[in-house]
């Protein structure tokens, strides 16, 4: 995402801007939203936390890509989160203890079955109809020691919504849903949600 979100201050309506982190291909093979695309979309249900009776709940849908020399209608609606890979850049360093320990605990989704999306790992709701959106970062942990005996902790999770203009959605139920606009979100073209 090209800025960060927060269920506190989105209205729907708002329009939001996400770079293509991984070029799209369609069927054949072939690129058809290359890698930096930018996308447009809009906030479609936004409700900040009052209490532990009102979860704060953010959603939103992408309708168009442009890149250079081209651009696409869409109807896409997030699917999946970032689930093993970082958010490093190609050729990123480390400049120092804050980057090197932000580089290796990333935020990261929780499935029991995850999969490819063009290439980035990733938890989807192909499978199942809720996914935990968790952080492995802890004050206490060294960059380099092993993460086995940490315990994620859930910040928010991604739901099908039955709402077919909502369709999918965030939610949390102890703060505002924060997104972080190095985010990786998985999105489906033309997603329905069938119960």
């Amino acid at each position: 995402m090209k800025a960060s979100l927060s269920s506190q201050k989105a209205k729907p309506g708002d329009t939001i801007r996400l770079d293509v982190f991984s070029a799209v291909h369609g069927k054949d093979g072939k690129i058809v939203i290359p890698a930096h695309a930018t996308l447009t979309g809009t906030i479609t249900q936004a409700s900040a936390f009052h209490g532990v009776d009102h979860p704060a709940i953010l959603a939103f849908a992408v309708q168009r890509a442009d890149w250079k020399g081209g651009q696409g209608t869409l109807d896409v609606a997030v699917f999946g989160v970032l689930a093993i890979s970082d958010f490093r850049k190609p050729g990123f360093a480390a400049t120092g203890p804050k980057d090197e320990y932000e580089m290796a605990q990333p935020l990261r989704g929780a499935t029991n079955q995850g999969e490819k999306v063009e290439d980035v790992d990733a938890a989807t709701l192909r499978h199942e109809p809720v996914l935990d959106i968790v952080d492995n970062r802890t004050l206490n942990w060294v960059p380099g020691t092993p993460m086995s005996t940490i315990t994620p902790v859930r910040l928010v999770e991604l739901k099908l919504s039955t709402d077919p203009a909502v369709r999918t959605y965030f939610i949390a139920e102890k703060s505002d849903v924060e997104l972080p606009r190095e985010f990786l979100v998985g999105l489906l073209n033309g997603m329905r949600v069938v119960q």
